[in-house]
């Protein structure tokens, strides 16, 4: 009974894991069609929203131009605690859809690929403990079927 849930929690685990892998696909080609079709301008960060979804933290508001004139907001990835009054005003680089201005970035390494790089570093951490149970399972059977099959010629 103790190995049937142990292999079931494993296998959980290898689910999550192997879950967590294919979000990291998803997410990594979204980004990478992202930039295939982005437009790079500059942006101004003009305040600092309260985040709905946690307390006393703050989101940075960013306004840039498209290439079309249009004056575009939007909230950007990071989140500061308290917000930094010496970061109003501040330029940043901002890459932009042209076809939904809405959907526009920071140009920053983090904002771009930090989350299918967690998804990966957390897949593989997920799955290993599943991956080396049914790994041990697999050669474990091997070796208990060769014992089994016995080599005594007489």
């Amino acid at each position: 009974m103790k190995s049937l849930m142990a292999a079931l929690i494993l296998g959980l685990f290898f689910a999550v894991g192997f879950g967590m892998l294919l979000g990291s696909c998803f997410t990594f080609l979204h980004t990478r069609q992202f930039l295939q079709n982005a437009v790079e301008t500059s942006g101004e960060v003009v305040g600092w929203d309260p985040d709905p979804h946690r307390y006393n933290t703050y989101e940075r508001r960013i306004r840039f131009q498209t290439t079309d004139g249009r004056k575009i907001d939007f909230v950007g990835d990071t989140m500061k605690n308290p917000p930094c009054s010496w970061y109003a005003e501040r330029s940043v680089s901002v890459l932009y859809d042209p076809q939904n201005p809405e959907k526009a970035s920071i140009n920053l390494f983090t904002s771009l690929w930090l989350l299918p790089i967690l998804l990966v570093i957390l897949g593989v951490f997920s799955m290993t403990p599943g991956f080396l149970f049914l790994v041990s399972r697999i050669v474990g059977n091997r070796k208990s079927a060769s014992t089994r099959v016995g080599f005594d010629v007489e």
